[in-house]
């Protein structure tokens, strides 16, 4: 239950999610794997909310939606073993992303919450490397993510926050780690990773 000024709201949701897929791993030699891959998305919102009739100008009333985002998800990964002790992979998938439960909390009734923000789709590529022997494992990758829908808050004259489609955003950046056996059960580590994106992403701590 939640009250925020004049407002009493009473919320209630559901999701589902059903997710199958089918991959298969092709191996034409000991050190090459090709692993094709689909996955097919389907996620259910529901959400029932009741409002104090006098809130928000008079504009308040029972709120229910019922909505369901679908995605078929291809991907491929590709490893390869150059000796022993080194190996790289290459991996690029479609991504699938259903609207946050917030982007629900609408004044007007009658609305349909797909008419102002849907689901986000991405398309990702990653490549790397992992080197290790009997102590010492060190990995490394960079990726690019293309968002074709993605989804960005802001906060109106109101003082509301707002859902928002800003259209296409692209992510990239690489990605490290290393780690040492002490001995005993104790390892160390380290990571580092620098992240990147073509508009300012609100609410992240670096850009």
């Amino acid at each position: 239950y939640f009250t925020y000024q004049s407002v009493n709201q009473a919320e209630h949701s559901t999701d589902r999610t059903i997710q199958p897929y089918v991959e298969y791993a092709w191996r034409p030699n000991y050190d090459l794997t090709v692993t094709p891959g689909v996955k097919f998305n389907s996620f259910s919102r529901s959400y029932n909310a009741s409002f104090d009739p006098g809130a928000f100008g008079g504009n308040g009333g029972p709120l229910s939606y019922t909505e369901t985002w679908t995605a078929v998800l291809p991907s491929l990964n590709v490893h390869y073993y150059l000796d022993k002790n080194l190996a790289v992979y290459g991996q690029a998938a479609k991504g699938f992303t259903p609207p946050a439960l917030q982007t629900f909390n609408n004044t007007n009734p009658n609305a349909n919450v797909t008419t102002f923000v849907n689901s986000q789709s991405t398309m990702n590529y990653q490549t790397g490397a992992t080197w290790k022997n009997k102590r010492i494992t060190v990995s490394g990758d960079v990726y690019y993510i293309d968002n074709s829908n993605a989804i960005q808050t802001y906060t109106n004259g109101a003082g509301q926050s707002v859902y928002a489609n800003i259209g296409v955003v692209r992510y990239k950046g690489f990605e490290s780690e290393a780690t040492y056996y002490l001995g005993g059960g104790f390892s160390i580590y380290g990571n580092y990773a620098r992240n990147m994106s073509s508009v300012l992403i609100q609410n992240s701590p670096n850009n």
